[in-house]
């Protein structure tokens, strides 16, 4: 059994819970007063739903994903994004990111140039939306980034363009 104790945890000392567990500290089962840290694309499963499957299945249903490995063929120079990642922004980031790319590499693209800067710009717009999210959380985000972050709709060239639904 995974357990996270928070018991010894303060405001000012976050529970770092990116292995996943079962959370024992102060408190009930609503009352939220464990400090903690969680990576991108976290979930928690409240203590009822716990009590009623049980710690032990939801063990096993963490060790089964990560245990999970897919065979893949890749090339020099490809970047590998961790699950969590992927988790947090969607594959469909991702994907439009890649036809970009291949848009590019491909001549399909009447413009290069201007596709790779607008490439750049659609994700220099996320980096700086993620990093006001890191500032000022996400009450405080703006709403350009607000849709920018939550949205995932792109063009057929793979690109979200700016302002276009702030």
């Amino acid at each position: 059994m995974r357990i996270l104790d928070g018991h010894n945890v303060s405001p000012g000392n976050r529970l770092d819970v990116s292995a996943g567990g079962l959370l024992v500290g102060p408190g009930g089962a609503t009352s939220d007063s464990i400090p903690a840290t969680l990576p991108p694309g976290s979930f928690i499963v409240n203590a009822e739903s716990v009590r009623i499957v049980g710690v032990e299945r939801l063990d096993r249903l963490l060790d089964g994903v990560q245990a999970l490995t897919m065979p893949a063929q890749l090339s020099t120079s490809e970047y590998v994004v961790p699950p969590p990642v992927v988790a947090a922004l969607g594959r469909q980031f991702f994907c439009a990111l890649n036809t970009a790319g291949n848009v590019i590499r491909d001549g399909d693209s009447p413009d290069p140039q201007e596709h790779e800067r607008l490439t750049i710009d659609w994700l220099d717009q996320v980096l700086a939306g993620l990093a006001e999210l890191r500032e000022k959380g996400v009450e405080g985000l703006s709403p350009e980034y607000r849709w920018i972050l939550a949205t995932h709709e792109t063009a057929e060239d793979g690109i979200t363009l700016s302002g276009a639904k702030p």
